[in-house]
């Protein structure tokens, strides 16, 4: 019920607002301002410095691939481990907004860093009901060093081209009505078809 007056909440919000209406690209600057708005002092934006990201993940299946290869589109990806409260607690923000903004253009992958705990992963997400995030897993162990992770939670944002855009170190309401107006910005940069 909470997830449901959330998203009615935004769907109001959004509906009404004069930002919301415009099908103009919005800038650099305004983009900035917004990922300020809607993240901790722990994050950054570099849209205009993107970074090379790679990260080999697993599937359900078993089978590795990257995570450019596995989705077009905007990418959230999040680290997290089973044994860390903030990354548990954040799952679910993480969950209602692939369900909210999850399409072709924009979508939340939920990356499991202990291979060990797969199994205990998978429960979470079964006993949590978080049937919409894209789940896979690091099997090689290697993704907190190679991206130069400090903390879990850890949250990267990803251009259509797969560079690393954006990131975020620490739990975040990824539900949350500035998170989603954030999205919904970034995406109209991308994507903007009025011109």
């Amino acid at each position: 019920m909470k997830h449901l007056l959330s998203l009615l909440f935004i769907v109001l919000v959004f509906n009404v607002s004069p930002a919301q209406s415009s099908t103009q690209a919005p800038s650099l600057e305004v983009l900035e301002k917004d990922f300020k708005a809607a993240f901790s002092k722990n994050a950054e934006l570099y849209i205009d410095d993107p970074k090379d990201f790679y990260l080999k993940i697993w599937g359900r299946n078993g089978n590795q691939s990257s995570i450019q290869s596995v989705a077009e589109g905007i990418k959230v990806i999040n680290l997290w481990a089973t044994w860390c409260p903030p990354c548990l607690e954040e799952l679910p923000s993480l969950d209602l907004l692939q369900s909210m903004l999850g399409d072709k253009e924009f979508q939340v992958f939920a990356v499991l860093i202990d291979q060990n705990d797969v199994d205990k992963g998978r429960e979470y997400f079964h006993k949590a009901g978080l049937d919409n995030l894209h789940v896979y897993t690091d099997m090689s162990g290697r993704a907190l060093s190679r991206e130069g992770v400090k903390g879990l939670p850890t949250t990267f944002i990803l251009s259509p081209d797969g560079k690393e855009i954006g990131r975020v170190t620490g739990p975040a309401e990824w539900n949350s009505s500035e998170v989603v107006h954030f999205i919904s910005q970034l995406k109209l940069y991308y994507y903007n078809d009025s011109e």
